[in-house]
């Protein structure tokens, strides 16, 4: 069963990574993307892109590990801080493009 949830993690962390470098790429080489609108979406690519990187990857060694930390106390703090931020800043990436959305209206 942990092999199984291993390969899962895998595969979604591997759809999140191309998958958001795909539309960081679509965004900086089509001109036509680049409204003030898609800024958002830019932005909301780029922080779960950050995630994928920094997060997902310590976070599922920590769950197929049964919730034991074993990166270290500092790096515990430090990569606890940069989830927090970076998934706070997500978040918010979502609101303001609902906010946009709902504006455009």
């Amino acid at each position: 069963l942990r092999l199984l949830f291993g390969a899962l993690f895998v595969i979604l962390w591997l759809f999140n990574v191309v998958g958001n470098i795909c539309t960081l790429t679509a965004f900086v080489q089509d001109a036509q993307l680049r409204s003030v609108h898609n800024w958002h979406i830019f932005n909301l690519a780029l922080t779960d892109l950050l995630i994928g990187l920094s997060s997902l990857p310590f976070y599922s060694i920590y769950t197929l590990q049964q919730y034991t930390w074993s990166f270290g106390y500092n790096w515990c703090k430090a990569w606890s801080t940069i989830d927090f931020l970076v998934c706070t800043e997500s978040c918010l990436a979502i609101i303001l493009i609902s906010l946009d959305r709902f504006l455009m209206v």
